[in-house]
């Protein structure tokens, strides 16, 4: 996938913020053409940071400030390239909501931008960031992956997925390897999962029970403590 001006001019970024202007073949393969913008209430929002078992997960929604969440298109030109991409944030009421959409040509540093996908497909959002003790060779590494997809009744979901790499050999320079870690994640277990699902204000639930989203896994919250020194991240 190609670098754009865009992702040149953020660089590293906060975990899940990391932005690509660009989708895949599938419907809604645009983030203008996308069929999941829109204004959405948060009818479940759990929490499973001992395992990848959304069912055993604790519910934020009831202790939540925000209660609403926002998927946007939004663009930015910079010397004359034109990038948009898919941005979901959270926020507390419509009003609130309306007075937070991004605006043309603003760059937004919270909540999920998402790098490619389609809505056949979901959006995703990969990240990486580790750190450990300056004196020790190795370090612990994070690695981040957020979808926004929907689901067979019909809501959306947003599944963030984290995998955490230990004993990771530092670079030459000291730092984690995150490209090491990427590869690393992609056969080990998810060690913490979050899931929000969406509907549309005043259709309430379904009744259909579905809790989990279709694959990957807020971007529901923006960033992980690794609990170390020396961290770095990595978009």
């Amino acid at each position: 996938m190609k670098q754009t001006l865009l992702m040149f001019f953020i660089g590293s970024t906060l975990a899940g913020l990391t932005i690509m202007a660009c989708g895949s073949s599938g419907g809604g393969s645009t983030p203008g053409s996308s069929s999941f913008v829109g204004t959405y209430q948060i009818e479940s929002w759990v929490e499973n940071k001992k395992g990848c078992d959304p069912e055993a997960g604790e519910s934020q929604l009831e202790t939540a400030k925000d209660t609403m969440m926002v998927i946007e298109s939004c663009t930015l030109n910079f010397l004359g390239q034109v990038d948009s991409w898919l941005h979901a944030f959270k926020c507390k009421d419509a009003a609130d909501c309306e007075e937070n959409k991004c605006k043309p040509d603003e760059l937004k540093f919270s909540g999920i931008s998402f790098e490619t996908g389609n809505d056949s497909d979901g959006w995703t959002v990969s990240s990486a960031g580790g750190g450990g003790p300056p004196s020790s060779e190795t370090c612990t590494a994070f690695v981040w992956q957020t979808t926004l997809s929907r689901l067979a009744s019909g809501r959306l979901a947003i599944t963030k997925t984290t995998k955490k790499i230990e004993d990771l050999t530092k670079d030459s320079e000291g730092w984690c390897d995150l490209d090491k870690a990427k590869e690393m994640a992609v056969n080990a277990a998810c060690t913490e999962i979050e899931v929000i699902t969406l509907v549309k204000p005043g259709t309430g639930s379904s009744g259909t029970g579905d809790s989990t989203g279709d694959g990957g896994g807020d971007g529901t919250t923006d960033s992980a403590d690794s609990g170390t020194t020396d961290a770095q991240s990595d978009g």
